[in-house]
């Protein structure tokens, strides 16, 4: 395995331990997976199929979005922002997947130390934080 590939394991072993069932590319740790990934309770569902694209420049350039199940809906039934079903944004809105976009401009601090920056858990952590608070029209 290159560094990349570690890192990119490492930080699967901690997404494991908060959220159990994760899945990557172990070949060229391009993507991860967490098949259910938990929905705060202002939604219909209780969990969603989560994908995350890493850039080539991973660790040191964040994850743009990522993508979840098509048909989230939040129980106040508001339209979301920056949340695309069809495919116009969304490279894989044919697989049943939507897209959902996400911009951290000059926030993201890798380190090598895992735990002093930021990483995938803290991404994932973001995430939440959209599902708590969705962007809304």
């Amino acid at each position: 395995m290159g560094v990349r590939q570690d890192r990119v394991h490492t930080e699967v072993l901690l997404l494991a331990a908060v959220y159990g069932d994760v899945q990557y590319d172990d070949i060229n740790g391009s993507w991860v997976r967490i098949p259910r990934f938990p929905l705060p309770p202002n939604w219909m569902q209780g969990d969603t199929d989560l994908l995350i694209e890493l850039p080539s420049t991973y660790p040191f350039t964040p994850p743009k979005g990522f993508f979840t199940d098509k048909g989230l809906r939040t129980r106040s039934g508001v339209s979301i922002t920056h949340y695309f079903e069809g495919d116009s944004y969304n490279k894989y809105s044919d697989l049943g997947w939507a897209w959902f976009c996400v911009h951290i401009k000059g926030e993201w601090r890798p380190s090598a130390s895992l735990m002093k920056g930021d990483n995938l858990l803290k991404f994932t952590e973001l995430i939440s934080a959209i599902f708590a608070n969705p962007p809304t029209c």
